[in-house]
């Protein structure tokens, strides 16, 4: 594990916050469990598990001293890219929360082949923020990356109603 780049990682994370603060945001999200490197993704689950516990210990304590709530989004591929972890996390650490990526779910459903709806299920508790927008396929995003909703898709006033039947079109 690149043990510099981490730190420059969390220096990132403390700036933002920082910054975050100055502007009176509500909260600041970031990715977690990030994709592996390759000298990273050969160590064993258990000791990234621990590295990813003790990561969401330090933004845990970097969101309590800024005040302010970190949003985690996961994208992978990661093994601990499970809502059983995710979970885990939410409930051991206070000040952070899971933000839902429609687009990046969909495609990491595709690629790991696991059930989207499940997902969102069990994460739903634990949300903080979702982020909304269309893809078809990981083709679609390497050419137009994130696609904006069409005016169809937004959500009401009252609040968000997702359906498979509107999801799968």
């Amino acid at each position: 594990m690149d043990e510099d780049k981490r730190e420059l990682n969390f220096r990132m994370v403390t700036d933002t916050l920082e910054r975050a603060d100055d502007l009176g945001a509500q909260y600041v999200i970031v990715h977690y469990p990030s994709p592996l490197p390759p000298e990273t993704a050969a160590l064993p689950l258990a000791e990234l598990r621990n590295i990813a516990l003790e990561s969401a210990y330090r933004l845990d304590k970097l969101a309590e001293r800024q005040r302010i709530v970190i949003h985690v989004e996961g994208f992978g591929p990661h093994p601990l890219f499970t809502p059983a972890f995710l979970v885990q996390v939410m409930e051991t650490f206070s000040h952070l929360r899971y933000c839902f990526d429609t687009g990046h779910m969909h495609l990491a459903a595709q690629r790991d082949g696991f059930d989207y709806y499940q997902f969102a299920a069990r994460m739903a508790p634990y949300l903080g923020s979702i982020h909304m927008w269309n893809t078809r396929s990981f083709e679609d995003y390497q050419t137009f990356r994130h696609i904006p909703l069409h005016p169809s898709q937004r959500p009401r006033p009252w609040g968000l109603r997702t359906t498979e039947k509107a999801c799968n079109g």
